[in-house]
């Protein structure tokens, strides 16, 4: 008589003949009375091994599948264990899907089985492109493998819903291509059988004539103007798809120097050296859907004078305020419209200080300027030059300012400069300590009363 341990230690030779058994050796042990299989259904890939197993206590069973009876000598191969009647798959391809059923004399259990290969996308290249205008254009999304997945599109703005949009089995159809439809899509295949899901992000290009940058109207003319001894730069800028190319004619041939910063400007930089170089420049953009004309006349302008005053009117730390007064001339189309300040380090223990740093600063109503991000207890060389619509004044006389110790949490002494202004240009500047609390708060300007000194109004504070 067989013992249970006798069957056990022969089923244990059998895993060892049959690896892929393995998986399968408890759920044997656990079968109870009746006709029970492994599973019900199961996909598989292209090339796997596996097993589906079939089990009954009291009857014999046999396999029969989509072409017949299966025995130990078909494909799949039907082998006998102690606890089922197995059914092995070496290496299953898409044509051993189908049901397979297990019987007895008084029972039958169906089970499906289906090969198929993973998802993937074949035919979809990540970067497709398009034309502008085209009444209908496809974005290529198709999927291979699986059991019928669906197709889902996805923007930054989330699925895509849009009415000019479809979806269609093989791809994504936009009627009446645009420039804004340009970007980035999503397609998602998701298989709802199983649950696979698989992503391909595709970016697509759309091919248009150039444009003005950033949607704004092509100014088909513009002024410009510099005046003997500047250099000018006529910039003429466009988007466009595929990069456009660009032509410029101007009034002494080869006088002016053209190179390209972008893909979509171009630089026409101008020396005026004599009053012939003044007049209209062309710029011609264009790529294979289109062009555009610009022509800028350069005019001759008036040279802007330096600031009157550059001085100090607070410091901290790490910034310096300082006070600017624009010149009195020129006024008109050719008044200030700001100011360029350079500064650097000058202490010599700072090697790295011998560089120019510079900044911009529009025309403010107060005159104050703020130079930030500076090193504490340094000495600073600043100097200033004003600007116009034709170009730079010369720079004023550098000054020396310094950056206080950095005493963050104790009380800071900050030097203001009071401005007293007599009539309409003479002024003087007087000195004073002001102490506070608190971080970086600093006092915009004081100014005197028409008593000249014995009361004054502070005019505001700021946070910096």
């Amino acid at each position: 008589m067989k013992t249970k341990g006798t069957e056990i230690d022969k089923m244990a030779s059998i895993i060892r003949l049959f690896p892929v058994l393995s998986m399968v050796f408890s759920i044997l042990l656990a079968l109870a009375s009746g006709l029970k299989t492994f599973f019900d259904s199961t996909v598989k890939r292209p090339g796997e091994d596996f097993i589906a197993g079939c089990g009954d206590d009291n009857y014999t069973i046999s396999w029969s599948g989509p072409s017949g009876p299966l025995s130990s000598k078909t494909e799949p191969q039907v082998e006998e264990s102690p606890y089922a009647t197995l059914l092995y798959f070496r290496k299953a391809t898409e044509k051993d899907s189908g049901n397979y059923t297990c019987s007895t004399e008084v029972d039958s259990k169906v089970v499906n089985i289906l090969i198929k290969l993973p998802l993937d996308f074949v035919d979809t290249p990540s970067l497709q492109t398009a034309v502008e205008f085209q009444s209908q254009f496809v974005i290529k999304c198709e999927v291979k493998g699986g059991i019928k997945p669906t197709l889902s599109w996805y923007t930054a703005e989330g699925e895509v819903t849009r009415p000019k949009l479809t979806v269609l089995a093989d791809g994504l159809l936009i009627r009446n291509v645009a420039v804004k439809d340009a970007g980035i899509y999503i397609c998602k295949a998701t298989e709802r059988f199983t649950g696979a899901l698989k992503e391909k992000t595709i970016m697509l290009k759309v091919e248009h004539k150039p444009y003005a940058k950033d949607g704004t109207v092509w100014a088909k003319h513009e002024p410009a103007w510099g005046f003997l001894g500047s250099v000018v730069n006529l910039t003429c800028e466009a988007i466009a798809e595929p990069a456009p190319r660009f032509e410029w004619h101007q009034p002494i041939k080869n006088h002016g120097i053209i190179f390209n910063t972008t893909e979509y400007a171009s630089v026409m930089q101008v020396n005026i050296t004599n009053e012939k170089v003044f007049g209209n420049y062309t710029c011609k953009v264009f790529n294979k859907h289109g062009y555009l004309f610009k022509t800028i006349k350069l005019e001759a302008g008036e040279r802007p004078q330096p600031p009157e005053l550059v001085a100090e009117q607070a410091e901290n730390s790490d910034l310096i305020i300082i006070t600017i007064l624009p010149p009195s001339s020129p006024t008109g189309l050719m008044a200030p419209i700001g100011f360029i300040v350079k500064y650097r380090l000058v202490d010599p223990r700072k090697p790295h200080g011998n560089g120019w740093k510079e900044s911009y600063f529009n025309i403010s109503s107060k005159n104050s300027y703020t130079l930030k991000r500076l090193e504490a207890k340094s000495r600073y060389e600043v100097k200033a030059a004003t600007k116009n619509v034709a170009g730079l004044s010369e720079f004023t006389n550098s000054t020396i300012f310094i950056t206080l110790e950095n005493t963050e949490g104790e009380r800071n002494e900050i030097n203001i400069a009071l401005r007293l202004f007599v009539g309409e240009s003479s002024y003087s500047v007087v000195w004073i300590d002001y102490r506070f609390l608190g971080y970086r708060r600093l006092v915009d300007q004081f100014m005197l009363t028409q008593h000249y000194g014995r009361e004054m109004q502070k005019r505001g504070a700021w946070l910096v």
